[in-house]
């Protein structure tokens, strides 16, 4: 009897449960006033709340929005014990779905909602939402806004669901028209909240078609009676603001600093806008501890890249140890907003999130580039324009004054004046006018007119004066030394030995002077015959004669002497170093000796140059003449070559400086000259091989050097060949080289460099 009364009292207490649970989750939503609302900003439109416990927590939640109004999916794994189910906001009543696998749980869906399109989702595990708890979407079909907040949820308890709706469907035709006409007087009363999102391309559209400062008045009247949270719409309107006085400003502008101030205010970016570098979602939780600076932003949505927000205060220092009153800091000012905020306890009130200056970037005034390069032309006009008219007021003043100083001070006050020439023109003519021999040497130095030269000369009272004057002209050329000496010879005790030695290093001194001509050339006349020369004696093949050396210029004279033929001789040597051939030369000899006739001209040539000794013509010589040459092409001469251990030295500098780019300067230790093109031109200058007499050397440096590889192959020589190939090629035809040296060195410059150094 006791058993069936504890079942009875087991059963209805089973049943009290089941059904305190089916309430709760088939809660009514109820209409709820502006300032129930628990996470949604205040508004003009109809706001709903409900709240409700889900038995077991779902593994996806998803908003729908339809054509018959907006639903909640919960979607319920199938090994748990309760059943999915579908939430629909607009009746307030849960449908139960039958089916316990996701996929056939979404196309069940479609039995209740009228062409449904997600809105967002929650989902367990990981998930690039960073707030996974809740979902604010907004419905452009149904003109509503919604939030659906979880709390609790932890495995096997309750889940807690908040929903809370704003209808703005009424409102939105209304607002929608006095947009798009830009009327504010279908207006009546005040729309807050998140109006402004479904009215959006109206908006930018309203934007777009400000052309002028009354139509952007008629659109602040109208934006006047919507509050946007996100401070986008106030900042463009600042921004337009902005640009359409700009441009005020730069039709009538006349000046060149009202310009700059315009060019100035589009790099000064809007008081308090920035732009979203990139997305974030912000919380009002999260902050750095070092002292990092926020701002304030009057929205709590996910802010995009691109948007643009607007701080509600300055930089906000978040710091440690300080009480909060009224939700942030007051410890100083009265601004709270601009209060400093407490890492400790840091609360901001729900419609406000802080944002790091570092994912925004200031936003400036927009002017198109068609605009921003008439700016810089209109700019670059108005300073010419400027320029021209100083440079011509000041040139008539220095006109004015017609003096040194006046004419002076315009060539150094405007270096780039378009009076440049007339001034210089005013300043010589004021410098003449002084009549002084300063005067005329600095009017020489601007005209470079020798008639102000002579002019301070013939105004030059002492000798003083006459020399400073003397060492005030430039001789760069001999054919100014007619002038010049004429005036020196005027000068009694100048020291005319200096001018002496700078007149024979003057540019075209002696050009085309002989000892023939030398009486009636100017250089004679004003230089040289004042100046004793030294006498040398010279030969050259069978002339003889003198060299007068006068300091830096030397005159020589030549006159055939008298040779009779005397023998034969041969000569047996080398031509070339590594690839070096035998060589045989005849030479045909003569006995010289000075001609009795030759020395009498001689000695008359040298009359006029002064006193030369007859004696120092008493020459006898001996003149070579080389009559022929034979060669013989013969590889193995090379085996015994005598060259190879004469020029070793040279051998092994080619080695070393065309072993590397970095060590080339040793190519200039090579006494041969050949030689040393050969190593310059395997290294730092190409074109030196160029300069190779030899045929085969110049082969070997441009197929050595990489210019033309496939010219190792027209060298004779076969060790030269080979080692062409060896340093252009394959380093493997070096083995092929018979002589030691040139073994060591092609495997110097194509392997290793310390090869180099086993020549001998």
């Amino acid at each position: 009897m006791k058993t069936a009364r504890f079942k009875i009292y087991v059963n209805r207490l089973l049943i009290i449960s089941l059904f305190a649970f089916i309430s709760a989750c088939n809660s009514t939503p109820t209409k709820t006033s502006e300032s129930n609302l628990k996470y949604l900003a205040p508004v003009s439109g109809e706001a709903f709340s409900s709240d409700f416990r889900v038995q077991q927590v779902a593994s996806e939640i998803e908003v729908y929005e339809g054509d018959n109004g907006l639903f909640i999916a919960f979607m319920i794994s199938r090994y748990g014990t309760a059943s999915p189910f579908l939430f629909s906001i607009k009746e307030g009543k849960r449908i139960s779905l039958k089916s316990k696998y996701p996929k056939e749980q979404k196309e069940e869906l479609k039995k209740y909602i009228q062409n449904p399109h997600s809105l967002g989702h929650l989902k367990e595990g990981p998930s690039q939402n960073k707030q996974r708890d809740q979902i604010h979407a907004f419905s452009q079909k149904n003109g509503e806004e919604l939030f659906v907040k979880l709390k609790g949820g932890s495995k096997g308890t309750s889940q807690k669901v908040f929903i809370e709706t704003v209808d703005f469907s009424k409102e939105i035709p209304l607002v929608r028209k006095a947009v798009e006409q830009n009327n504010p007087s279908l207006l009546k009363k005040t729309y807050s909240g998140s109006i402004e999102k479904f009215i959006e391309l109206e908006i930018a559209q309203n934007l777009k078609q400000i052309q002028s400062l009354e139509a952007l008045e008629a659109s602040k009247k109208v934006f006047a009676h919507l509050t946007p949270q996100s401070g986008n719409l106030q900042c463009r309107l600042m921004q337009i603001e902005t640009q359409l006085k700009l441009q005020q400003q730069f039709k009538k502008a006349t000046t060149v600093q009202e310009l700059a101030t315009i060019k100035k205010t589009l790099n000064s970016p809007i008081p308090k806008c920035y732009i979203v570098k990139r997305n974030t979602v912000y919380q009002t939780s999260r902050y750095e501890r070092n002292r990092r600076k926020y701002f304030a932003v009057k929205t709590r949505e996910t802010l995009p890249k691109g948007d643009i927000i607007k701080a509600e205060s300055d930089k906000v220092e978040i710091l440690r140890g300080k009480k909060t009153q009224n939700n942030w800091i007051a410890t100083e000012g009265n601004n709270q907003l601009g209060q400093k905020l407490t890492y400790s306890s840091l609360r901001l009130p729900k419609e406000f999130q802080l944002v790091d200056p570092w994912d925004v970037k200031p936003l400036k005034p927009y002017w198109p580039k068609s605009q921003h390069l008439a700016l810089e032309s209109q700019i670059k006009n108005y300073k010419n324009r400027d320029f021209k008219l100083a440079d011509q007021q000041s040139f008539d003043q220095a006109i004015r004054k017609n003096s040194v100083a006046s004419y002076q001070a315009y060539l150094d006050n405007n270096p780039k004046g378009r009076f440049q020439d007339k001034a210089t023109k005013g300043l010589v003519e004021s410098y003449r006018r002084l009549n002084t021999p300063e005067g005329f040497i600095k009017a020489f130095k601007l005209s470079k007119d020798d008639q102000d030269f002579k002019s301070a000369f013939a105004h030059s009272q002492t000798d003083e004066q006459k020399a400073f004057v003397l060492k005030a002209y430039p001789l760069k050329h001999a054919s100014q030394i007619p002038m010049f000496f004429e005036l020196l010879q005027k000068c009694a005790s100048c020291d005319k030995s200096d001018f002496y030695k700078k007149a024979q290093s003057l540019a075209g001194f002696g050009h085309g002077l002989t000892a023939d001509n030398i009486e009636h050339s100017y250089e004679y006349k004003y230089v040289l015959k004042h100046l004793t020369p030294k006498f040398y004696a010279i030969k050259d093949g069978q002339n003889y004669g003198f060299r007068a050396n006068y300091g830096s210029y030397t005159l020589t004279a030549f006159q055939p002497g008298n040779c009779r033929y005397s023998h034969e001789e041969r000569e047996e040597g080398w031509q070339g170093i590594i690839f070096a051939r035998r060589v045989e030369r005849f030479y045909k000899i003569y006995a010289c000796q000075s001609d009795p006739e030759s020395n009498q001209k001689l000695l008359a040539q040298s009359k006029a140059m002064g006193q030369m000794a007859s004696s120092l013509l008493n020459q006898t010589w001996k003149y070579s003449k080389l009559v022929a040459t034979f060669r013989i092409y013969d590889d193995s001469s090379t085996q015994n070559n005598p060259f190879s251990n004469l020029f070793s030295v040279d051998v092994k500098n080619l080695c070393l400086g065309a072993s590397g780019k970095s060590h080339w300067q040793m190519c200039y230790n090579i006494k041969d000259s050949d030689f040393k093109n050969v190593c310059v031109g395997m290294t730092e200058f190409p074109d030196s091989c160029y300069g190779v007499k030899d045929p085969d050397l110049k082969n070997f440096c441009l197929g050595a050097s990489g210019q033309y590889r496939d010219f190792c192959y027209s060298i004779k020589n076969s060790d030269l060949k080979e080692a062409c190939l060896g340093i252009s090629k394959n380093s493997s035809h070096c083995y092929g080289v018979k002589d030691n040296n040139l073994k060591s060195m092609c495997l110097g410059i194509s392997n290793n460099r310390n090869n180099c150094y086993n020549i001998r």
